[in-house]
C-alpha cells in the first residue's frame, strides 16, 4: 500500500514521498527524482531489493531509480547513507 502525503516544509525538495507499512509502524521513503542520475548505488546497497533501475527518456544519462514494491523497506536507510546525490531520505 503507498499513497502520496504531505511532506514537511524543511523537505520540500522531494518530489514524492510514499507512506508505507502498518499503521502505527510506518516508513516514509522521500524520493527525489529530478536530482537522480541513475547511478544504481542505492539498488546496490539494499539488502531488500527496493530499488530498480528504469529507463527514462528525460534525464541525460537515460535511467533513473524507481520503487516497485516499497513495503519491502525495512528501514535500515542504507540507500540514504550511500546516495552520492542525497536524492533519499528515510524517515
Amino acid at each position: 500500500m503507498s499513497e502520496k502525503i504531505n511532506i514537511p516544509e524543511r523537505h520540500t525538495k522531494w518530489e514524492a514521498d510514499i507512506k508505507i507499512g502498518k499503521k502505527d509502524d510506518h516508513v516514509v521513503i522521500g524520493y527525489w527524482r529530478d536530482g537522480c542520475k541513475g547511478c544504481g548505488i542505492c539498488v546496490d546497497v539494499c539488502p531488500k531489493q527496493v530499488w530498480e533501475i528504469v529507463e527514462a527518456k528525460d534525464k541525460w544519462s537515460g535511467q533513473v531509480v524507481n520503487i516497485p514494491d516499497p513495503s519491502k523497506c525495512i528501514k535500515c536507510s542504507l540507500c540514504e547513507i550511500h546516495c552520492p546525490d542525497f536524492c533519499i531520505k528515510i524517515y
